[in-house]
């Protein structure tokens, strides 16, 4: 009697810390890859489109409204037309590019960071805890069956 409770004592609390150890790592790694890459594809491209429609809309009504202004307000009534038509084309195409290249780099980066770890630590946490229950209960009873059939 005696004997049966220390063994299965020592066999549970051996067998709970080995497969935590082991699941928890496994679950670690995968879980954390594949969320990660996940959230990289999604968030990045939501954030890209949002970035791509809303920071070139406000650029192009801006340069049209200042850019416009200015140049009419200098040059005279014949080449008002030709000037905006080139500042039209040149310069939103010129702020494009630097909007696009610089925005999205720095929207990136920020979601990159804030992103993955917000995910990571969630996932930790949860992951972890529901793993930690699960391990718990299926790895306790079947060690309970296997030292009963046993001894």
């Amino acid at each position: 009697m005696l004997v049966d409770i220390v063994v299965k004592w020592v066999v549970l609390m051996l067998v709970d810390i080995v497969v935590k150890l082991v699941v928890l790592m496994l679950v670690d790694i995968v879980v954390k890859w594949v969320v990660l890459m996940l959230v990289d594809i999604v968030v990045k491209w939501v954030v890209l489109m949002l970035v791509d429609i809303v920071v070139k809309w406000v650029v192009l009504m801006l340069v049209d409204i200042v850019v416009k202004w200015v140049v009419l307000m200098l040059v005279d009534k014949v080449v008002k037309w030709v000037v905006l038509m080139l500042v039209d084309i040149v310069v939103k195409w010129v702020v494009l590019m630097l909007v696009d290249i610089v925005v999205k780099w720095v929207v990136l980066m920020l979601v990159d960071i804030v992103v993955k770890w917000v995910v990571l630590m969630l996932v930790d946490i949860v992951v972890k805890w529901v793993v930690l229950m699960l391990v718990d209960v299926v790895v306790k009873w079947v060690v309970l069956m296997l030292v009963d059939i046993v001894v």
